[in-house]
């Protein structure tokens, strides 16, 4: 590999977790691993992907501690794929993901789930709290500051996007995880050209120096996000023309379930000198972690304690 596609990026316990999950197949497969499916032949029937391709990303799963091989036949020898605890923590982002398809997919068709909290016996939906205080996440109330594993790493280059769109389209009669939260978060440099716009380097040279990301696949994700609404384009500047990108209320409200992808990197990747950053909660001073509370009842979800309907 060519020292060019070796990038030295600030630590992120985002691209951490964007490493193991940034693919569309892969979001699908943990998907379908929350609703009970275990076995390959399982996998690839209910997700119509070829074998090549669910072999692979069963193997990357296992390697990356989200799932184990669990024998359950001897003669032919037969493994299903069972979530570790690291694979089970996963359940907020999944969650949270669907709750922003919900509120902003123009067309959910058959994503309508409805979601039970089965302690209150109530139809709810997560809402982002501090876990000291419990109010509700308001990005304004929130600010950044080093955490003690800051520092650089080096960063491979992301999969090629046609093997991300590989596993984009819909598999039939399946409500969650569609297209739009597959092409926003099914590949890594899509999420942090987000994250870039959204530190405040909003045009296109400054995207480009702190990604060191190749313009053409820039442009692309640009065209993309502003395709799906995520951000819009403003001009600053006349002679000679040029824009910079904002986030859209659309943009900005994923950052629900980008704040419990740095949650969930931060327990499992972010190793022995811990998070690369903190957030800090400025209402109660203390270090933000998203807790997802009971639109009804107003407590703590736990993964036993919700159904979906």
């Amino acid at each position: 590999m060519a020292a060019a596609e070796h990038r030295q990026i600030p630590n992120s316990s985002v691209v951490r977790a964007l490493s193991i999950v940034g693919d569309g197949w892969v979001l699908r497969l943990l998907r379908e691993a929350f609703r009970g499916v275990r076995r390959f032949s399982d996998f690839h029937e209910r997700l119509g992907i070829p074998k090549a391709v669910l072999s692979k990303r069963l193997t990357h799963l296992v390697d990356s501690g989200m799932f184990s091989l669990y024998e359950y036949q001897s003669v032919p020898l037969r493994h299903e794929y069972r979530l570790t605890e690291m694979g089970l923590d996963f359940w907020r982002v999944l969650l949270t993901m669907w709750d922003w398809e919900i509120r902003w997919d123009p067309d959910p068709g058959d994503m309508r789930l409805r979601l039970k909290h089965l302690d209150c016996s109530h139809e709810s939906r997560p809402v982002s709290s501090c876990s000291h205080c419990a109010q509700p996440l308001q990005l304004a109330d929130i600010s950044r500051r080093p955490g003690p594993g800051q520092g650089s790493e080096t960063m491979l280059p992301p999969r090629s996007r046609r093997r991300m769109n590989a596993g984009s389209a819909k598999s039939p009669g399946e409500p969650t995880l569609r297209s739009q939260i597959i092409r926003s978060v099914g590949d890594r440099w899509t999420p942090m050209v987000m994250g870039c716009i959204f530190r405040g380097n909003r045009r296109f040279n400054e995207i480009e120096a702190e990604l060191r990301i190749p313009p053409y696949i820039l442009g692309q994700r640009l065209d993309e996000l502003l395709e799906l609404e995520l951000i819009e384009r403003r001009r600053y500047q006349e002679s000679p023309p040029r824009d910079e990108f904002l986030l859209t209320a659309k943009g900005l409200a994923q950052h629900h379930y980008t704040l419990q992808l740095m949650r969930w990197g931060d327990r499992w990747l972010a190793g022995d000198k811990g998070p690369p950053q903190l957030m800090i909660h400025n209402l109660c001073g203390h270090v933000f972690h998203a807790d997802l509370r009971c639109s009804h009842c107003g407590e703590t979800l736990e993964r036993e304690r919700v159904q979906f309907l």
